[in-house]
């Protein structure tokens, strides 16, 4: 039985395996974000695993700079070749990683070859059909397969304008958000009432108004999350910030790194 003071699951699924083997290796036991032993509670850490360790982050770099590929060649490259290049280069990519997934598994949480190079060619072929019925802007055509065409993309630019805005600021976006929750603590160390009664704004948001006062949790128990709340209180929270980025957009305020 592996013991394992974080996520004994987790370790157990992720620590056999080559990745947790050279991380613990390469690295330290004691330099894992999860360590854990096969014998006892008593005993040190013999071997642990690292979401973020060495090899999950090499094969994630790739990605970024396959990205910085795609970018400079907008840079580059006329429309027409652009579109070319961006087409073979995903689907050589997307091909090449579902290929790999016959003798390497696709796996996100060791961010495998084949998850890798897959996700990567598919972003690419994603990123260029949203570019081109969003952003580029189409020369102006009097065949009527143009001018539907361009009535199509101003209509998916306006749908997908709050998604701009949270790209635009996706640094402030992914920070302050339930991604890494900076918000949420702020908020949730300004209470009253009994101590740690848990009475703050967010407390109040989920469990009494959402959960109770609109009833959406009455077909789900305490000690389990319930769906319809945490739908809710998520889509109310992707409106928030929605709104703030839109806001910090308009005023061209941006946070960079």
């Amino acid at each position: 039985m592996i013991h394992d003071r974080a996520d004994a699951q987790q370790l157990h699924e992720m620590g056999c395996s080559s990745v947790g083997w050279l991380d613990s290796l390469l690295l330290g036991v004691n330099h894992l974000y999860i360590t854990g032993n096969n014998q006892g509670p008593e005993v040190d850490a013999s071997f642990g695993f690292d979401p973020e360790g060495l090899v999950t982050t090499l094969n994630a770099v790739f990605p970024m700079f396959v990205g910085l590929h795609v970018g400079r060649a907008a840079l580059l490259l006329d429309m027409k070749n652009l579109f070319v290049h961006w087409t073979l280069l995903g689907t050589f990519f997307s091909v090449l990683g579902f290929w790999m997934t016959t003798w390497i598994a696709f796996n996100k949480r060791l961010w495998s070859p084949s998850y890798s190079l897959f996700t990567t060619g598919t972003g690419i072929l994603m990123y260029a059909l949203l570019f081109l019925l969003c952003d580029h802007n189409l020369p102006v055509s009097r065949s009527a397969l143009s001018a539907s065409f361009g009535k199509v993309g101003r209509f998916l630019s306006n749908i997908l304008r709050p998604f701009q805005w949270l790209g635009s600021n996706c640094i402030l976006f992914f920070v302050f958000s339930e991604c890494c929750g900076v918000l949420s603590w702020f908020l949730q160390t300004i209470t009253w009432g009994a101590q740690n009664a848990k009475q703050n704004l967010v407390s109040w948001f989920h469990d009494k108004f959402l959960w109770h006062s609109c009833g959406l949790g009455k077909s789900c128990t305490s000690q389990s999350p319930c769906g319809p709340v945490e739908v809710v209180f998520t889509a109310v929270g992707l409106l928030f910030w929605i709104l703030v980025c839109g806001l910090l957009h308009r005023k061209g305020i941006f946070w960079k790194i």
